[in-house]
C-alpha cells in the first residue's frame, strides 16, 4: 500500500464490539473517526463530540478501547489494493496514504465496510484527496454496492448530480470482495424533521422515477440551502410516498420522535 498505513494504530469503538476503527495517526484522522462513532446514549455522544475538539490528546488511553495495527483489521488487504489503485490512477499528484478510518456496519448479509480514505496530494494538485470506499464480501453486499454505483451513474447527468456522490471508476472485485469508490459529500446539519430541501429533492427523484430506499436523517445533510444525500444501496424504482414515510418511520423507531 502507498504511504505508511502499516505503521498506524487503530482504536476500536465501542470497546465491547467495535463498529468504528479510528486511525490514531493525526488529530484530523482522530476527528474523522470520532465523527463516525455515535453512541446510543446522548451523554456519550456529547462526550465524543467534546473529545473530538481535543483530538491531539491520546484518546486511546482516555476511551480504553481495543487497539489494532492496520494489518490486523478486517479487509485490510483489499483496502490496500483499492488505495494503490487510486494512487496509480493519479500518480502525478498522489504522494501516498495519509490516513483511513473504518466503519464496520451492522450485522446482516448486506453488511459493508465503509472506509474514509485521505490520500496525501502534491502541492500542484487542485483536487482533494478524500474518498469513501465501500467494501462487501457477501453476494448480497456485492449486489448492493453494484446497485448503488449504477444508480449514482444514472444521476450524473441530472439536476441533482451535485447533491450525490460521484462514483470514481468501475466497481472492483478481489476474491470474494466487491468495492466501489466515491467522492465525499459536505456534511452539515441533519434535522430529524423534513425541511423544504428534503421535499424539493424528492420531487426531483420522482421526475427521475427513483426512490432512495433508505432516506433518513443520517443519510442526508443540509449545507447552505442544498441537501446532500448518500447511501444509495437500496435505491430502485420510484414508489410514491416511500421515502417520506421511511424518513418519518425511522426517526420514530430509532430516535423515539413522532414526526
Amino acid at each position: 500500500m502507498s504511504g505508511n498505513a502499516h505503521s498506524h494504530n487503530f482504536l476500536g469503538l465501542p470497546s465491547a464490539k467495535p463498529r468504528v476503527w479510528v486511525d490514531l495517526s493525526y488529530a484530523a484522522s482522530k476527528r474523522a473517526g470520532l465523527a463516525m462513532h455515535s453512541p446510543g446514549r446522548k451523554l456519550l455522544r456529547c462526550g465524543v463530540k467534546l473529545l473530538s475538539l481535543f483530538a491531539w490528546l491520546p484518546i486511546e488511553k482516555i476511551l480504553r478501547g481495543p487497539v489494532k495495527r492496520f494489518d490486523e483489521l478486517d479487509g485490510h488487504e483489499v483496502i490496500g489494493r483499492v488505495v494503490d489503485d487510486l494512487a496509480a490512477k493519479d500518480a502525478r499528484f498522489v504522494k501516498g496514504l495519509e490516513w483511513i478510518t473504518l466503519y464496520m456496519g451492522n450485522d446482516s448479509v448486506k453488511t459493508k465496510l465503509t472506509v474514509l480514505v485521505r490520500l496525501s496530494r502534491s502541492a500542484e494538485s487542485k483536487s482533494k484527496g478524500d474518498f469513501i470506499v465501500k467494501l462487501g464480501r457477501t453476494p448480497e453486499a456485492g449486489e448492493a454496492i453494484r446497485n448503488e454505483a449504477a444508480i449514482l451513474k444514472r444521476l450524473e447527468t441530472t439536476n441533482i448530480r451535485s447533491q450525490v456522490p460521484v462514483v470514481c471508476g468501475e466497481v472492483g472485485t478481489f476474491e470474494n470482495w466487491t468495492w466501489s469508490v466515491q467522492t465525499v459529500l459536505p456534511k452539515g446539519k441533519s434535522p430529524v424533521r423534513m425541511q423544504r430541501e428534503h421535499y424539493e429533492f424528492l420531487d426531483e427523484l420522482k421526475k427521475l422515477g427513483i426512490s432512495h430506499g433508505d432516506f433518513a436523517p443520517w443519510n442526508c445533510s443540509i449545507v447552505g440551502s442544498k441537501l446532500y444525500v448518500w447511501d444509495w444501496e437500496d435505491a430502485g424504482q420510484w414508489e410514491c410516498g416511500k421515502d417520506e414515510s421511511w424518513f418519518k418511520g425511522q426517526v420514530k423507531k430509532l430516535l423515539g420522535i413522532d414526526v
